[in-house]
Order: structure tokens, then C-alpha cells, then sequence
């Protein structure tokens, strides 16, 4: 529903028709977060076996803090399971900055002959886009006291510019060679841009592309009936 980890509160859902549910919630993150206590409130529509094997969710959700929009998003889930393929999509859609937090797709295929492929392209923002990402790296941990300083719109750009955006496409795949080894490779591109200079940090530089090459070597009951060995082998490049 667009919550950004565990939270405290409540989230009340309704049936109101075969394969629909409607739902809101409300809480505040309970894990340690930037700035003051942050309090949200959310709506959601969900549907499973809209065809065989595929569902989906959309979800509204408002996020303040100090009695400010920290956090304003739309988006949705699209989920497909047959008994050889899985998907698994999200997308995170931030209406008051107009720019994507996370579009993500991942699934595995798995072949008759019991080998399996995956596969995954992942583009977010990390952390995700919050007004509250303004406070990283300043002493003080009060979005008001930084509005004494510097105007909403400077504040809503340095919050852009301490956020980058990390990009991962991965493709890999294992396959049983024998009874207990199965052998598997992956090839991984990511990247992560860089952040913007403020008063109280210094610019960091993107990561630029970086290729990873993977060989593993996996074996189940080699030692012991419920052992499991994995060789692996890696290298990237740059």
C-alpha cells in the first residue's frame, strides 16, 4: 500500500465483491526515520485472479511530518502466478515531485527439464523520495529549523539532490546437471547516480555502470543429507 516499511497503526479492508478489496490505513512508521515523528494515511484497491494467475493493487498514500507533505505517491502492484512463471511488478509514482521512486519488475520461469531462469530490472530512489531526506547529513534533525534558513522550494531541491537513483537489470539462471549439483550463471548491470553538493556535505560522484559476472556451483546433500555447498566465482567491471 505504499507504506515504507513496519509501521504502527491500523489497516481495515473490505470484500465487496468476489476477488475485490477495498482498504485504508493509517499509522506511523515505526522503524527509525529522518526528522520528527511522520504520520500517514492511505487507501488501497486490490483484485486477485482478474485472468488465472494474475492480480493486481493500486494505493493512494499522504505521508506528514511537522505538520508538512513529506510524502504524497500513487501506485500499484501487478502480480502473475502459474506453476512455471512468476512475475512481480511495482511502481511508486510521486504526484508532488513528478518523478518515479521505484518501477520495478521481476519473475523466474522455470523450464521442464527443471532448470530456471530470472530475471529483474529494478529503478528506485533510495531512500525514497521524502521531504524529510533534506535532514541527511544536517545537524539538526527539524525540518522547521532548516525552513528559519532556506525557502520550501530550496528545501524540496536539496531533498532531490541528497536522493539519487539506483538502477539494476539482472539476468541468471541455474540448471541441474546431476543428481546433487546444479550449476548457475547471472550477468547484473547496475548503477548508482550521484548526490548534490549542500552547505553542510560535499557532491559525491555516480557510480557509472558496473558489470557483474557470476558462476555458481551448487550441491545438496555432498556431505550431509541436508547440506548444501555453493561455489561461487565473480568478477565485475566497471
Amino acid at each position: 500500500g505504499g507504506v515504507l516499511g513496519r509501521f504502527d497503526g491500523g489497516a481495515l479492508s473490505w470484500g465487496f465483491a468476489p476477488s475485490w478489496r477495498a482498504g485504508v490505513l493509517a499509522g506511523t512508521p515505526s522503524d527509525p526515520v529522518l526528522g520528527e515523528r511522520k504520520q500517514f494515511v492511505g487507501a488501497t484497491l486490490d483484485a486477485d485472479d482478474l485472468v488465472d494467475g494474475l492480480g493486481a493493487g493500486l494505493f493512494a498514500i499522504q505521508q506528514r511530518t511537522e505538520g508538512m507533505l513529506d510524502r504524497r505517491a500513487v501506485g500499484g502492484e501487478l502480480r502473475y502466478f502459474t506453476p512455471k512463471l512468476t512475475v512481480f511488478s511495482l511502481l511508486d509514482y510521486d504526484v508532488e515531485y513528478g518523478v518515479l521512486n521505484v518501477g520495478s519488475t521481476q519473475g523466474s520461469w522455470q523450464f521442464g527439464t527443471g532448470g530456471t531462469l530470472n530475471f529483474l530490472y529494478d529503478y528506485r530512489r533510495t531512500p525514497t523520495l521524502q521531504l524529510s531526506n533534506a535532514l541527511l547529513g544536517e545537524a539538526t534533525q527539524s525540518l522547521r529549523e532548516l525552513l528559519d534558513n532556506m525557502s520550501r522550494e530550496v528545501l524540496e531541491q536539496q531533498a532531490r539532490d541528497l536522493t539519487p537513483v539506483s538502477r539494476v537489470l539482472l539476468v541468471g539462471g541455474t540448471y541441474p546437471v546431476s543428481k546433487h549439483w546444479q550449476l548457475g550463471a547471472e550477468v547484473r548491470q547496475s548503477s548508482l547516480t550521484g548526490t548534490g553538493a549542500t552547505a553542510t556535505l560535499p557532491a559525491t560522484e555516480g557510480t557509472g555502470d558496473v558489470l557483474a559476472f557470476t558462476l555458481q556451483a551448487i550441491g545438496t546433500g555432498i556431505f550431509t543429507d541436508t547440506g548444501v555447498l555453493t561455489l561461487t566465482a565473480s568478477e565485475l567491471v566497471s
